[in-house]
């Protein structure tokens, strides 16, 4: 059986829109976490949490609280930033906008 590329079913497009953001800050803290060669709990100590706190965050499991994030992402030289939502379509494509840009949510 071949395996799916992206969701088929309008509740599964929710539920990857749901998760998304988690994802990208998820990938992007473990990115980061090994660019600087660090431990988790190296990291966790920097940031004035838990390694099990970063482990938590790192694999999408709990809820993190947004002090927590800012202070972990301080402590790793980054910046919380907000952007317009993407729209996908039935195939997880970024629809693009007639300008060539991407058309965000409203």
């Amino acid at each position: 059986m071949l395996e799916r590329k992206y969701p088929h079913t309008e509740a599964e497009r929710a539920a990857l829109d749901r998760l998304r953001s988690r994802m990208n800050v998820s990938r992007m803290i473990v990115r980061r976490r090994m660019q600087l060669g660090l431990t988790q709990d190296e990291i966790a100590r920097r940031a004035g949490t838990k390694q099990s706190r970063i482990s938590e965050i790192e694999s999408l499991a709990g809820n993190v609280r947004f002090d927590t994030l800012d202070r972990l992402t301080r402590a790793m030289g980054l910046e919380i930033t907000l952007q317009p939502r993407v729209r996908y379509d039935a195939e997880g494509i970024a629809v693009a906008t007639p300008s060539g840009g991407v058309e965000s949510l409203e």
